[in-house]
């Protein structure tokens, strides 16, 4: 039962208030490996809603990384080589491999992805005013735009993981 209920749960908990976003362009994964994957499951899925478009990029972030201190690399390709990434690296991933199957879609003009800086709040408190290290003075995490319907779907690559939450919820940047 726990298990069914830890999204939810989690989304009752913790909010992201979205502080910044960065900007790291319309990158692409351009791994011919990764890519070769991400445009089969494109062409296989023409008519993808923004939710299965998140849940095949989770994936593959999820697949491609595991959580270290240390970063892997500065583009999506290099995280993907190496393996390594912290949140700053699973957004970065998150969004080049959300883009590429943008791309292979033609839906650019339809859907964007932002790789977004968030203070996370436990039941409304900052938890980064309780930490006193560099490392966690914010926490990265992506969301997915569709300017059709003005909906957004905020993620965080990392905590699927290790958690396989697919969504979280999100405050406006103030």
């Amino acid at each position: 039962m726990a298990l069914l209920l830890r999204g939810p749960v989690f989304r009752a908990l913790v909010s992201y208030h979205h502080v910044a976003t960065r900007q790291t362009g319309v990158a692409v994964l351009t791994d011919p490996q990764v890519t070769a994957t991400l445009r089969l499951w494109a062409r296989d899925n023409p008519d993808a809603t923004m939710d299965r478009i998140s849940r095949r990029a989770l994936q593959l972030s999820a697949r491609q990384l595991r959580f270290s201190t240390q970063q892997g690399g500065r583009d999506a390709d290099s995280l993907v080589v190496s393996g390594r990434a912290h949140c700053v690296g699973y957004a970065r991933v998150y969004c080049a491999a959300t883009a590429t199957i943008i791309a292979e879609l033609n839906q650019q003009g339809r859907y964007r992805c932002e790789h977004r800086v968030a203070k996370l709040h436990l039941l409304g408190w900052n938890v980064h005013a309780y930490i006193d290290h560099p490392f966690f003075r914010d926490h990265d995490y992506a969301s997915i735009l569709d300017r059709d319907t003005q909906r957004s779907l905020a993620v965080d690559p990392s905590l699927h993981d290790y958690l396989r939450v697919d969504r979280v919820r999100e405050h406006a940047k103030d």
